[in-house]
């Protein structure tokens, strides 16, 4: 399992963005990195307390409007509460510590979260890639929450031992990259398909993923 911030893809070599990601095959999860207001200024003007405020305030909050007929409206939002005076101290003293050390209690949130969303793929690098390059609907998706692929982080599952599959880095137009059609694990033995079928069903299940259009 690795974790890769989506921001530090973006800014690293061609080399370095292939070294991020596996070509195996295996499962992989969308989050949101709360990570992201590390660094810069934030001892000075408080950017770590307001970036995690951000992060759990989304700018556009899901939102639900239905009927219970015959004369009853139902709306449902999301309306997280305010963190307690507790832990926006806390907060405010992670600003005095090195960013090596803070980023250990903003990494257990960023991994343990409902995901944003969940994924097979028989070459993690080349489907995390479609994503990334825009290949998919997927930052429409995140656009529609109020986020970016900057906001994001990926965790990797990958298959061990990984089977032998196509490394080739080719960028294949398919037109089925529009949409969040099921990757297909065509070319890989019946146990591995098994196992990352299995496990994508079972995640999405158990962790309810707030993108996912399915279960199975």
């Amino acid at each position: 399992m690795r974790i890769v911030a989506v921001r530090e893809w973006q800014g690293a070599t061609q080399d370095r963005q292939q070294a991020m990601l596996p070509t195996s095959p295996g499962l992989y999860v969308w989050t949101l990195d709360l990570r992201r207001p590390l660094g810069g200024s934030r001892r000075e003007n408080g950017e770590l307390l307001d970036g995690i405020n951000d992060a759990l305030h989304p700018p556009v909050p899901r939102r639900f409007d239905g009927k219970v007929r015959p004369y009853t409206a139902l709306s449902l939002h999301d309306d997280p509460p305010p963190l307690r005076k507790a832990t926006v101290s806390h907060i405010e003293e992670m600003s005095s510590m090195d960013d090596e050390i803070a980023e250990w209690a903003l990494l257990c949130p960023t991994i343990l979260q409902r995901p944003l969303y969940v994924g097979k793929a028989k070459n993690l690098r080349n489907r995390l890639r479609d994503h990334l390059m825009g290949r998919t609907k997927l930052i429409s998706h995140l656009d529609g929450v109020g986020l970016t692929l900057n906001d994001c982080a990926i965790m990797v599952a990958q298959v061990q031992p990984a089977p032998t599959v196509p490394t080739d880095d080719t960028v294949v137009p398919d037109e089925s990259l529009d949409d969040f059609e099921e990757e297909s694990l065509e070319g890989l033995d019946s146990n591995t398909r098994s196992l990352i079928s299995a496990a994508e069903s079972l995640t999405i299940r158990m962790s309810r993923p707030l993108l996912n259009e399915r279960m199975d």
